[in-house]
């Protein structure tokens, strides 16, 4: 931790010490009006919009678990297919069937939630590494618009009663393997059906340039500590 970074915090953790019930109902927004205006600034966003968490994981499951589901709802996660001949190359946890671009704990949360009533299903894109920025938004693309159509079907079925939704949870930066996705372009394509997008941006901040989150229009975002 830098040194400046050390002393503000240790000032800091002093004076929520020194009387913790005056500064959590007098001073506590203090410090958290002008961060939010200044993060807000930093990934194009508005200061209303953020909302500040213990991390990522804690974030993303806010969302998942507060959004009311239906049973014809679809939960889109990704996974990654290994080819079989390059199997012997890699380790187990990269040939394993199960190997998912989205994040352990998030994954199991959205199996989680297809458990519980009214069990939701989970539609699962699959990449293909090595691969190409094109050949991913075509290949999701597709995935979409044939998961689309399977919801369209469910709606006339149940009339009214119900609005229907796929939450599609993208990945930013994949953590392993380490792959950039094409995540604003991947945004446009689920707004231009209808389709919620929940992006995992844990690794975004710090490593991604010009995140611009006004331009690109994710319903939510979330990275380190932060949910938008």
């Amino acid at each position: 931790m830098p040194v400046p970074v050390s002393v503000a915090t240790e000032a800091t953790f002093k004076s929520i010490e020194g009387n913790v019930d005056r500064f959590i109902k007098l001073r506590l927004l203090d410090y958290l009006t002008p961060a939010r205006h200044r993060l807000a600034k930093f990934v194009g966003a508005g200061p209303d919009e953020i909302v500040f968490v213990p991390n990522a994981s804690h974030g993303l499951n806010t969302v998942l678990r507060t959004l009311v589901w239906n049973k014809e709802d679809f939960i889109v996660t990704g996974r990654r297919r290994q080819l079989s001949h390059l199997r012997v190359h890699t380790s187990p946890l990269l040939t394993s069937p199960a190997a998912t671009t989205t994040y352990n704990s998030i994954e199991r949360t959205s199996r989680y939630i297809s458990d519980l009533p009214p069990h939701p299903s989970i539609s699962v894109f699959e990449l293909n590494f090595p691969t190409t920025r094109a050949s991913i938004l075509q290949t999701f693309r597709a995935h979409l618009d044939a998961l689309n159509a399977k919801l369209q079907i469910a709606q006339r079925k149940i009339g009214n009663g119900a609005k229907l939704k796929i939450v599609a949870i993208i990945d930013s930066i994949v953590s392993s393997p380490g792959v950039y996705l094409p995540w604003k372009e991947m945004v446009t394509l689920c707004r231009e059906r209808g389709i919620l997008t929940l992006i995992d941006a844990a690794h975004s901040i710090g490593q991604e340039p010009n995140i611009n989150l006004s331009e690109a229009g994710p319903d939510f975002w979330v990275s380190v500590r932060v949910i938008l």
